[in-house]
């Protein structure tokens, strides 16, 4: 591993410091529950039915009381007491409004540690003198403390006035977590983080931000968010350069589960990159739908992740890496974004519905908020749907994988859908068993400057209605490894550009669908979750969704216009098209989905990145002959590596298989029959001359055995290395130049 790189810290799933370094919550014991009434009249001295051990009318007063607790000892030494702060019970219906401008600093477990505010039916609002670059709350903490019920609405007509502020900011180091938050109308930023004393990690979940102007969260630190909305909020890149979400990337991390991204705006900057989501990023489980993005603008940037030391064959830790599960669908590259802005009804759903099971952040029965496109018609500008870019974070002997997630009606003049730019050293690319319907762009792109050993990888991918004869991939020279292999498209294609070349490539078989057959959406929609899950996850038992949803509240579906691109199992016979690579990769599913492609294939939670070579422990797990573990068959013998027929099954209706070289005949091995053309005076025609190999015809001169022939159509004028038609003589020879260059030939 290169030295000097922070290693990805294990954070899925996203929220997992919040629920689990945090320790406790209200349903828990604490060492006190202080409680504030805000002077309310006939106050009672319960929170959530739980006895207060005191009732004050003042947050000030209660912070007062919290920090002159004596500290407690549990035998391990003095430490500060766990105290919740709680708003007091009452009879009124009717939610609260508290003004004091609000400074926490919980240094040092001043009022406790943890922490925790429970602040159900209150919102927080700037106070009326304050200035407009003061937040609504600001947190200083270098412990554990966790926010329940916040609730800070400055929308116009809202609770909190007319001149909106800054909603939160968090400095100070330690964890800090938002549970059942709802920030509205802010200007500025929703939630910050700073590395002011310390950097701190942030936890969101079950939370709503949306209408605000400025990034919705902004952090200098990790950062995971789970099962939340972010809607309808408008990133002004003049003032304010960056993302919607958006992590600084140099050595901080973004996971996210079960977040969608509604109608929002981006607009670009004409000297730094701006996106909807940036940062080194894990995303599971994600909708990005309906939103504006200027000239050039992402809705992703995110970069490679270093691979940590391994353990195991395949190594498990490899499937938390990547976009998984996701649907990016009806977002629009817009010319003039100056002329949007927030959206201050964005949502379409209840205050609880985050806190129902479903699809997504979806509650069951709500297949979208069956919404059109929010801002209108107008002209479209050009820009990549994802941008996978080394530059984000700069790490060597990093991967990044786009795997089971559909891509649908996204529009713009030009870019990919993914767009590579692997000028690090050492960066795996993989695109596997995705998606992708019309978008008026290529599906990948790959930057013309590469670093050393780049690598690139697309399997199983499903291209619907994609132009007749478009190319899937657009590439250059330079790539050390290159895997295109069982892509299928509703239309003939090729899945490579003329002058894509790699020094060790495996390229195809990449066969069309005929015939593809399409479920009707409207039936789609109207299954329960789980069973549009299933439509989408056909491995999974029948009780397995809802133990799912009992754990994460969250399943994956073909939601919105995806739902029109998942096809009909009862209908179609894939079988014909079983994966021809003799490795375990893609795990076993029920037999009629074994060769699904697209994001409804593979296993649903089997996902993960494939490999070459990676660290374990002292030695390295892989040969490192530039094929990965998805196609080659013994992954731990560089002189082991796949090979391509010159007759797959596919192109041809023969097929021979590659002794040694990791190939499976679809159908059994099916040799073509040997063209004779035996000429001599001899040969009196009486009888057929095309015989079996090595058989005599009808004339008194024995055949020879036919040689192996040049590459095949599918690889020509594209790679080197790829569509020999093998055998052990010629193994040898052709084995050295397909090796990586750096290394020495083979003995002898």
């Amino acid at each position: 591993m290169t030295k000097g790189h922070r290693r990805r810290p294990v954070l899925c799933p996203a929220l997992l410091f919040m629920f689990s370094s945090l320790g406790w919550n209200s349903a828990e014991a604490q060492d006190a529950l202080f409680c504030v009434d805000l002077g309310q009249a006939n106050p009672s001295s319960t929170c959530f039915s739980r006895p207060c051990d005191g009732v004050y009318s003042s947050f000030d007063e209660m912070f007062a009381a919290a920090a002159a607790l004596p500290d407690v000892d549990d035998g391990s030494g003095p430490q500060r007491p766990s105290v919740e702060f709680c708003l007091a019970e009452r009879d009124d219906p009717a939610a609260l409004v508290a003004t004091e401008g609000f400074f926490i600093d919980n240094r040092g477990g001043t009022y406790g540690e943890p922490l925790l505010f429970n602040m159900e039916r209150l919102y927080f609002c700037p106070a009326a003198d304050s200035s407009p670059s003061t937040p609504v709350l600001e947190i200083a903490t270098d412990g554990s403390v966790s926010f329940n019920n916040l609730q800070i609405d400055q929308r116009q007509g809202g609770p909190c006035g007319d001149e909106p502020r800054p909603g939160i900011h968090v400095w100070g180091g330690g964890h800090v977590g938002f549970d059942t938050v709802h920030v509205a109308g802010y200007e500025g930023y929703g939630i910050q983080t700073s590395s002011l004393d310390g950097t701190p990690e942030l936890g969101i979940g079950f939370s709503i931000i949306q209408g605000g102007r400025g990034p919705a969260v902004d952090v200098s630190g990790n950062l995971g968010i789970g099962r939340s909305l972010i809607a309808g909020n408008f990133l002004d890149a003049s003032a304010a350069p960056g993302a919607i979400v958006n992590t600084d990337g140099s050595s901080n991390f973004i996971d996210l589960d079960s977040v969608i991204f509604f109608g929002n705006v981006v607009e670009s900057h004409p000297a730094l990159p701006t996106a909807l989501l940036q940062g080194a990023s894990n995303v599971f489980r994600s909708q990005f739908i309906g939103n504006a993005l200027g000239y050039e603008v992402p809705a992703v940037r995110s970069g490679f992740i270093e691979i940590p030391e391994l353990t195991g064959d395949p190594p498990a830790p490899l499937s938390d890496y990547g976009i998984r599960q996701c649907l990016f669908a009806r977002n629009r590259h817009v010319a003039d974004t100056a002329s949007l802005g927030p959206l201050a009804d964005s949502t379409g759903l209840g205050e609880n519905s985050l806190r129902e099971s479903g699809c997504s952040v979806l509650p069951d029965g709500i297949e979208t908020w069956n919404r059109p496109w929010p801002f209108g018609e107008g002209e479209l500008s050009s820009g990549s749907l994802l941008e996978i870019n080394a530059g984000v974070i700069e790490n060597a002997d990093a991967l990044a994988l786009v795997a089971k997630s559909f891509f649908a009606d996204n529009q713009a003049t030009g870019g990919a859908v993914v767009e590579g730019q692997l000028w690090g050293t050492n960066l795996s690319l993989q695109i596997l068993q995705n998606t992708f319907g019309e978008n008026a762009r290529t599906p990948v792109s790959i930057g013309d400057t590469l670093g050393a050993d780049a690598a690139l990888t697309l399997a199983r991918n499903l291209w619907v209605n994609q132009p007749e004869g478009a190319p899937a991939l657009d590439a250059g020279p330079g790539l050390a490894s290159l895997t295109v292999t069982m892509n299928r498209a509703s239309n003939s294609t090729d899945w490579l550009s003329g002058s894509v070349s790699a020094t060790a490539a495996t390229v195809g078989p990449n066969p069309p669908i005929e015939d593809l057959v399409l479920m009707d959406p409207s039936v789609l929609r109207a299954m329960n979750s789980c069973d549009q899950h299933r439509a989408v996850c056909p491995n999974r038992r029948d009780t397995e969704c809802e133990d799912i949803l009992l754990v994460d509240h969250s399943v994956f579906c073909a939601s919105d216009v995806a739902a029109a691109l998942v096809p009909d199992l009862s209908a179609m016979d894939f079988g014909s098209a079983s994966w021809p690579w003799s490795t375990p990769f893609f795990a076993a599913t029920p037999e009629d989905t074994a060769s699904l492609p697209g994001a409804t294939g593979w296993s649903c939670g089997d996902e993960r990145a494939t490999y070459d070579q990676v660290a374990q422990g002292p030695s390295p797990l892989g040969d490192n002959d530039g094929y990965p573990d998805l196609v080659d068959c013994d992954n731990n013998d560089p002189d082991v590596f796949p090979a391509l027929p010159e007759h797959d099954g596919y192109s041809t209706e023969y097929c021979v298989e590659t002794e040694g070289r990791c190939y499976v005949c679809p159908n059994g091995p099916n040799p073509p029959p040997i063209a004779d053309d035996d000429d001599s005076a001899d040969d009196d025609d009486s009888a057929d001359d095309d015989g079996p190999p090595g058989a005599d015809d009808d004339d008194a001169t024995a055949e020879p055995t036919p040689q192996p022939t040049a590459s095949s159509p599918s690889c020509a004028n594209h790679v080197a290395g790829c569509g020999f038609n093998w055998n052990p003589a010629l193994a040898l020879l052709v084995a050295i130049p397909l090796r990586r260059k750096r290394h020495p030939p083979d003995p002898g």
